[in-house]
C-alpha cells in the first residue's frame, strides 16, 4: 500500500505534470492509438448530427493532420485548433471554437479517420456508425 501511495504522490507530482511536453508526438503517440475508439463520436441534435472531433483536438498539439471520410467518399481535411502554445493549457480549446461538424441526420453510416503525428506517423481507423452514436 505504501508503495501503491508513492507511485501515486510521483505521477500526480507538479513536476511530472510540467514535464509532460504535450506537442511531442513520441509522448503522444501511444495515447492517441490505445484511445482509437474516442477519436469521434455522433450526437443527434435539432433534426440533424454533429460529428464531434473533441477528443482528437485534446492531443492536437503533437498531431499534424487530421483526415476523415464519410461513408467511404473522399477524404476530407478536419481543421484543427491551433495549439496554445505559450499558455499553461496548450490543449485547451480557443474560445469560440467548435469541434465539431455538422451533418444531414442519417446521413453518416461509417467513418474512416487518419491522423498524422508531427512526426509523420500515420494511424487509420474505421468506425460503424453504431460504434461512435452517443446514446
Amino acid at each position: 500500500m505504501k508503495t501503491l501511495c508513492l507511485a501515486l504522490a510521483l505521477a500526480l507530482s507538479p513536476v511530472q505534470a510540467s514535464a509532460f511536453d504535450v506537442s511531442d508526438p513520441k509522448a503522444i503517440a501511444p495515447i492517441i492509438e490505445m484511445t482509437k475508439s474516442s477519436w469521434v463520436a455522433l450526437r443527434k441534435w435539432e433534426g440533424a448530427e454533429l460529428l464531434y472531433f473533441t477528443h482528437l483536438e485534446s492531443w492536437r498539439c503533437a498531431v499534424a493532420s487530421v483526415r476523415f471520410s464519410l461513408n467511404d467518399g473522399a477524404w476530407q481535411d478536419w481543421l484543427l485548433a491551433p495549439c496554445q502554445t505559450g499558455t499553461p493549457t496548450p490543449n485547451a480549446l480557443p474560445e469560440g471554437y467548435l469541434p465539431y461538424t455538422r451533418l444531414d441526420a442519417d446521413l453518416l453510416q461509417s467513418i474512416a479517420v487518419q491522423v498524422e503525428m508531427a512526426d509523420g506517423q500515420v494511424m487509420e481507423q474505421r468506425f460503424a456508425r453504431a460504434d461512435i452514436l452517443m446514446p
